[in-house]
């Protein structure tokens, strides 16, 4: 499946409604930030997409400890990460963590600064990387088990609909209602095929 930025989005987004958030982008541009209530309760979070696991910023500079990083500021509560999770080639999970911005931030400082230990010879660099799924150095990987607190949920894109992935099973007129939702069409226009 082609890596999808906007599609990688909408699921996280997705996975919010779920979740009983109501959302709000809020200002245009490439800093995606959306303004967020949930029982009463108003926050701001910046939106940043790995669809292949890893999420990447820029920064001012190399310095871990006085670099500014994109798109954070004191105007965003949270980081809403939106983590590709590939199954298959033609199946993807997207999986949402909601992390604290003080703890995401200091996330990829520490990640860097144990890069720039580990290659003491390497130019300097103003892109910094965390991985969720055990790629690169201890402090910047495995963030999908560290952070498996703030994972608020996932979802499943199969070609083009995305339907939330739940622990229950799913009755046939269920799953035609949620492809139906996804393809826009009504479910008496969805015919499923099980092949045993």
């Amino acid at each position: 499946m082609a890596n999808d930025t906007e599609t990688t989005r909408q699921m996280a987004l997705t996975v919010l409604e779920k979740n009983g958030f109501k959302w709000e982008r809020v200002g245009k541009g490439q800093r995606y930030v959306v303004r967020l209530e949930k029982n009463g309760e108003e926050s701001f979070a910046l939106l940043k997409v790995a669809s292949l696991g890893s999420a990447m910023v820029r920064t001012s500079d190399d310095d871990t400890d006085s670099a500014t990083i994109s798109g954070f500021g004191p105007d965003i509560d949270y980081v809403l990460f939106a983590v590709g999770d590939a199954t298959s080639q033609t199946a993807r999970t997207i999986r949402a963590f909601l992390v604290p911005a003080n703890e995401a931030e200091g996330a990829f400082r520490e990640a860097h600064r144990d890069f720039r230990a580990n290659s003491p010879n390497s130019r300097p660099s103003s892109t910094w990387v965390i991985s969720f799924f055990g790629k690169g150095y201890p402090a910047g990987n495995d963030f999908a088990r560290k952070w498996a607190n703030y994972e608020i949920g996932s979802a499943m894109s199969v070609g083009s609909p995305t339907v939330e992935q739940t622990s229950q099973k799913l009755t046939v007129a269920e799953a035609k209602r949620l492809l139906a939702e996804s393809f826009g069409v009504s479910p008496e226009n969805i015919k499923i095929v099980i092949e045993a």
